[in-house]
C-alpha cells in the first residue's frame, strides 16, 4: 500500500511543477512530453501557448540524442526555457551567465521544425559563450572570419544578406557588428535542423563535425 502511495505523490508533484526536468513525465494535455530533455528545463508556468512548449520540449529531446554535442553543452549545468513577452520581428534570445537562459518569445507560433531550428540556434548561443571548446579559434582557422566570408543563409537578420554577414549593432545602429556570432549559433542549428543544407556549406560543415562529432577538445 505504501509504494502505490508514494507514486502516486511522485507524479502529483511533477505534474503539478512549474519546471520539466530531464526525463519528463506527464501526459501532452499537461503540456508535458515524455522524454529526456537533456540540461533543458522548461518553466511550464510561463507558457501560454502549449503548442509552442509541446514543440520546444520535442525539440529538446532531439537536440539532447546528439550525444557529444548535448555532453558539452551540458557540462556547463542547465540551461532554462521560459516564454516572455515579444519583442517584434524576434524569435528568441539566449543569456550565457548564470543561470543559463532561453527566452522565446510570446505570439511565436512555430511548427516543429521551427521549434526545433530555433532551440537549435539559441543552445548554439549558450554552448559558444564562454567559448571552453574554442568553436571562435576553429570558425576563424577555416577562414570563416574573413572580410570577404559569407555567412550561412538561414539566419535572416544580416543587415544585406548572408554575402554581408553584418548586423544592427543595437547600441550603435551606424557601426554594424560582425555576424561570426550569429553565423557560429546557425551552424549548430543547420547540422541539427536542415543538414541537407548545411552540406553545401564546407567549411561551416567541418565546423560543425568537430562541434558534433568530437565529445572532447578539439
Amino acid at each position: 500500500l505504501l509504494i502505490p502511495i508514494l507514486v502516486a505523490l511522485i507524479l502529483f508533484i511533477i505534474n503539478n511543477s512549474a519546471y520539466i526536468v530531464p526525463q519528463a513525465v506527464g501526459t501532452i494535455s499537461d503540456g508535458i512530453v515524455p522524454g529526456d530533455t537533456g540540461c533543458f528545463e522548461f518553466n511550464t508556468a510561463s507558457f501560454t501557448n502549449p503548442s509552442l512548449l509541446q514543440n520546444l520540449i520535442r525539440a529538446a529531446q532531439t537536440i539532447s540524442t546528439y550525444t557529444c554535442y548535448n555532453q558539452k553543452l551540458c557540462s556547463g549545468g542547465k540551461i532554462t526555457v521560459r516564454e516572455i513577452p515579444k519583442p517584434v520581428g524576434w524569435y528568441g534570445f539566449a543569456r550565457f551567465s548564470r543561470p543559463r537562459l532561453i527566452e522565446v518569445y510570446k505570439g511565436y507560433q512555430p511548427n516543429p521544425q521551427e521549434a526545433l531550428y530555433t532551440l537549435a540556434h539559441e543552445s548554439g548561443h549558450v554552448f559558444t559563450v564562454p567559448d571552453t571548446y574554442s568553436v571562435g579559434t576553429q570558425y576563424a582557422s577555416l577562414g570563416l572570419s574573413g572580410s570577404d566570408r559569407t555567412c550561412l543563409p538561414t539566419y535572416q537578420f544580416y543587415i544585406n544578406g548572408p554575402a554581408d554577414c553584418r548586423i544592427i549593432n543595437p547600441n550603435n545602429p551606424d557601426q554594424p557588428i560582425t555576424g561570426q556570432f550569429e553565423d557560429e549559433a546557425e551552424t549548430i542549428a543547420d547540422y541539427i535542423s536542415n543538414l541537407s543544407l548545411l552540406s553545401n556549406y564546407s567549411n561551416h560543415l567541418q565546423l560543425a563535425k568537430s562541434i558534433f562529432e568530437s565529445c572532447g577538445f578539439p
